[in-house]
């Protein structure tokens, strides 16, 4: 009996917390709706560079950005859980039944390869335009900058434009040679024949931010997990893998900035060419050049200095592509 008095006793108290549970669920749902922290960072960055707009044009004071410093817990991501690409992952990726059976001119089949020899962002690869953003006279390279005045596959209007998540971010990517091995230009001539605007046609752009990548990112997470790689290797590894890989080379860190678009690469004057005058901080509307560094030759090298950790030689060349006719 005293067992029984015990569970009962026990059961109240259980049924009485959740009570106060429902209770308060419910006076939550009547509150005003907040917006999360990461959407709240979203808009004091937009607002951080209509300041810096204003401030050029002598509408506020260039130092008072009240938009700035703000901390915004809980939306930095741990950067420290990311490791590189060690070679057993790689050979877990490239060997997979999974990762081979994608189409030789799929963003699946590509993506990881390009991040992996360039250290681009998933976005700008996503984003890559056919050919505005690809050279292949001379030294062939990517050309990460903004998009103006773009449009969707189907002729309508793109609700974001692509924008460099940083100013840095506006730049010139060498292309590797092993990619033009595997079949890099094949796929660009491809693309050229077929009229495509993008380097990936097929992509749409889905998710809150309306990025090109969002679906591929979601199936290469998948593909991850199904693979056994560990959580700690993500897409963003692949640029992590190109930066450590290239750093051993002993070159300069800022030709690695310049390649990779890192803030630290960033001159401390930069040209607003809409007021054709100097300015000091980033601006709304305005076209950006960072002055050059060091030319493409110079680029080069930094980009051929990387070599993965594994020899992937056999991923096959991809010889198919220049078969396929639109």
């Amino acid at each position: 009996m005293r067992a029984i008095k015990h569970a009962d006793a026990a059961d109240a108290e259980t049924i009485k917390v959740w009570a106060e549970i429902k209770k308060r669920k419910v006076q939550l749902n009547l509150m005003i709706p907040r917006l999360t922290m990461k959407t709240t960072k979203r808009h004091f960055s937009t607002l951080t560079q209509y300041w810096h707009f204003l401030a050029t044009y002598g509408h506020v004071a260039q130092g008072d950005n009240i938009f700035t410093e703000w901390p915004f817990p809980g939306t930095a991501p741990d950067k420290s859980l990311r490791d590189v690409w060690s070679g057993e992952n790689l050979r877990l990726l490239f060997c997979s039944t999974e990762w081979r059976g994608y189409s030789d001119d799929s963003v699946e089949h590509w993506a990881p390869l390009i991040a992996l020899f360039s250290g681009m962002r998933l976005e700008e690869i996503c984003s890559l335009r056919i050919p505005q953003d690809v050279e292949i006279d001379g030294i062939a390279h990517f050309k990460v900058r903004e998009h103006f005045d773009d449009r969707e596959n189907d002729g309508s209007p793109l609700a974001r434009n692509f924008e460099p998540k940083t100013t840095a971010g506006v730049r010139k990517v060498p292309i590797h040679s092993w990619l033009i091995e595997h079949g890099l230009m094949r796929l660009i001539g491809l693309r050229q024949r077929d009229g495509s605007r993008l380097l990936f046609p097929k992509l749409r752009r889905s998710g809150v931010d309306r990025k090109l990548s969002s679906e591929f990112s979601r199936e290469f997470s998948r593909l991850k997990k199904r693979l056994g790689v560990p959580k700690t290797v993500v897409f963003h590894s692949f640029r992590v893998s190109f930066r450590t890989g290239v750093s051993q080379s002993n070159l300069p860190d800022a030709m690695l900035d310049t390649i990779t678009g890192h803030e630290g690469a960033i001159p401390d004057r930069l040209i607003d060419a809409t007021a054709g005058r100097a300015a000091s901080k980033r601006g709304v509307g305005a076209d950006y050049e960072r002055p050059a560094r060091y030319d493409l030759k110079v680029l080069q090298k930094v980009v051929e200095a990387f070599a993965p950790p594994i020899d992937l030689n056999f991923v096959e060349p991809i010889a198919a592509l220049a078969d396929k006719v639109p």
